[in-house]
């Protein structure tokens, strides 16, 4: 009996502990998940609970249906989230990469580090405190119009719009200068500056730009109406890529440097430029008032400034009033005759006629002395016919000049000859001996010119028996036959005849 009773203690022990392992087990097997599938697949390395306690698993978790989180998730730290539901610690440089997908919020941005959705950007940018985007006009711009905009500056002083730093292309994508325009082969429009002016009703258009074609395009700036094209009843510039040569009113400045097409006026000047080379520009003011300096226009009367003045023509040293040199090969004075006289000499009063030439060619010496009018040398209309009174009334003309080319003696007789003479001087013909003697005679040996081979003259038969007569009538060019020449070797000489062989070549004496 006794020994009965030392069993009780032991075995309400061991119903104790039984018990208490009892209710352990429970609890434990309340707060356990069991796999998934049957072992060995499906098990996971460690068991999650429900309860309370902080637990992790070392491997990749993955969950093949939906996923709940009542509370905070932090991912990339331990450390409970307190700022949102989802704290994310960036892995390299992102938080969220979403690949070729998206990430969606309805969420109405508040602070400066809030995610935007499309419609908040949307509306942002169309009623943002910097910048308009105006989807009806398709334009950006900044909200007042009072706004300087900077492009690689954060001052762009007092310009709207300042681009420090670098190249702007307009019309291409890669400028090579501080402002390129696009190529007008490929776009006309986009090598030209358009400026809008608006005067009224209507619009004036100013361009600025590249026109022409390959080889004739130049920099014009035209104007219009809005949108019209360079044309060369537009442009009131042009300067001409090739050459630089500048059109004022034109496209087309030709070889010039500057071609005005229109008036240019220097009257808006305060001081007028006095030209100093013989190549720079003159006012008309300055022209006029050289011109004046010299002559006066007054009406229909044109007179030197100063009456005391000589006027030459032919020469720089007049010795008269009217002072007429001509040329050795043209008239010194053509009167062309018409209903009035072309020819009045008057006397010092200029009241009465002393010579007169009417409009028939008729001479009238009215004066008490005409008959002290003389002349030593009267030819008629054709300068042939001539004859000197001085000489007792003899027929005789003087020399005139020497023809511009040579000849030799065949010229195909002596009408060919004295023709050369009348192509070189209007009425003359080949000298003969007595006419260059009868020049010498008057005093007039200097009009001979200087000569060593001698000139062609006319010498008729010969004195003696020899081939002399005028190389055969000027039909002979052989080195038999002789024709007469004057030879004047100084200009103080008078000279003297001689005769040459007619295959030899020489000028012909005119006289007329």
């Amino acid at each position: 009996m006794a020994e009965n009773k030392n069993h009780i203690p032991f075995t309400i022990t061991l119903l104790v502990i039984g018990w208490g392992l009892l209710i352990v087990v429970n609890a434990l097997r309340a707060d356990w998940s069991g796999p998934t599938e049957v072992p060995p697949g499906g098990n996971p390395s460690s068991f999650l609970t429900s309860g309370s306690n902080a637990e992790t698993k070392t491997g990749p978790l993955t969950i093949s249906n939906n996923f709940f989180v009542t509370g905070n998730v932090n991912l990339g730290s331990t450390s409970i989230p307190t700022s949102a539901r989802l704290v994310i610690d960036p892995y390299t440089n992102a938080s969220i990469d979403a690949g070729s997908g998206f990430i969606r919020t309805g969420y109405i941005a508040a602070h400066d580090y809030d995610v935007i959705n499309k419609a908040y950007l949307y509306s942002s940018l169309e009623a943002s405190s910097y910048w308009i985007l105006s989807t009806s006009t398709n334009s950006l711009y900044p909200t007042s119009t009072s706004w300087k905009v900077g492009i690689g500056t954060t001052n762009p002083g007092t310009a709207k719009l300042a681009v420090m730093g670098g190249n702007v292309g307009i019309g291409t994508t890669n400028p090579g200068y501080r402002l390129s325009l696009g190529n007008p082969s490929a776009d006309s429009s986009s090598s030209k500056i358009a400026i809008y002016e608006h005067v009224g009703y209507d619009n004036y258009f100013y361009g600025l730009g590249l026109v022409g074609g390959a080889t004739e395009t130049g920099l014009a700036f035209w104007g219009g109406t809005e949108g019209s094209a360079p044309s060369s009843t537009n442009v009131h510039l042009f300067i001409r890529r090739n050459s630089g040569n500048v059109g004022i009113g034109t496209i087309s400045p030709g070889t010039y440097k500057l071609n005005v097409n229109g008036t240019a006026n220097f009257a808006n000047q305060v001081t007028v430029p006095t030209p100093t080379v013989s190549s720079s520009a003159a006012t008309k003011a300055y022209v006029d008032s050289s011109a004046q300096s010299l002559w006066v226009n007054s009406g229909q009367y044109l007179y030197p400034t100063s009456t005391s003045w000589r006027v030459g023509i032919g020469t720089t040293s007049p010795i008269a009033a009217l002072h007429i040199y001509p040329r050795t090969d043209t008239e010194g004075v053509r009167v062309v005759s018409s209903n009035y006289s072309p020819l009045v000499i008057r006397n010092s009063s200029d009241e009465a006629d002393l010579f007169r030439v009417n409009q028939s060619g008729d001479v009238t010496a009215v004066t008490s002395s005409a008959t002290r009018m003389r002349s030593n040398n009267y030819c008629d209309a054709t300068g042939a016919n001539c004859f000197d009174p001085s000489g007792g009334w003899s027929t005789a003309s003087y020399f005139i000049g020497i023809t511009s080319s040579s000849f030799n003696g065949n010229q195909g007789g002596y009408t060919s000859a004295h023709a050369k003479c009348n192509e070189a001087f209007s009425g003359s013909h080949v000298c003969n001996v007595f006419e260059i003697l009868e020049t010498i005679r008057s005093g007039h040996s200097a009009d001979i010119p200087v000569n060593t081979i001698g000139i062609w003259i006319s010498s008729g038969p010969p004195g003696y028996t020899a081939n002399a007569n005028d190389c055969m009538g000027y039909t002979s060019a052989a080195t038999s036959d002789y024709g007469a020449i004057w030879v004047k070797l100084s200009a103080n000489s008078d000279g003297y005849g001689s005769l040459r062989y007619c295959n030899q070549t020489s000028p012909f004496a005119c006289c007329r």
